[in-house]
């Protein structure tokens, strides 16, 4: 099956690093240049294990805000 039939100009993703972590390598299937990823709900201790898959991915860290031990951070396709 799909997940979604094209490319989308937003993704949001607000859960845990687990899963992030194994959908990394194929969020760039669905985007464009322009589309942002919005990840939140990643715990500090995990945001680096996190920004590295995003990174292996091709995607670029474009924002980072962090509150108590919550990460949320933005990504677009790198250069």
């Amino acid at each position: 099956g799909h997940l979604c039939p094209k490319t989308s100009d937003l993704v949001c993703m607000t859960i845990f690093a687990d899963v992030i972590l194994p959908m990394a390598a194929v969020l760039p299937r669905f985007m464009t240049k322009k589309t942002v990823v919005v990840c939140s709900g990643v715990l500090e201790n995990r945001y680096d294990e996190v920004r590295a898959a995003i990174e292996a991915a091709g995607l670029q860290i474009t924002g980072l805000q962090t509150m108590n031990d919550w990460c949320c951070f933005t990504a677009q396709k790198g250069e």
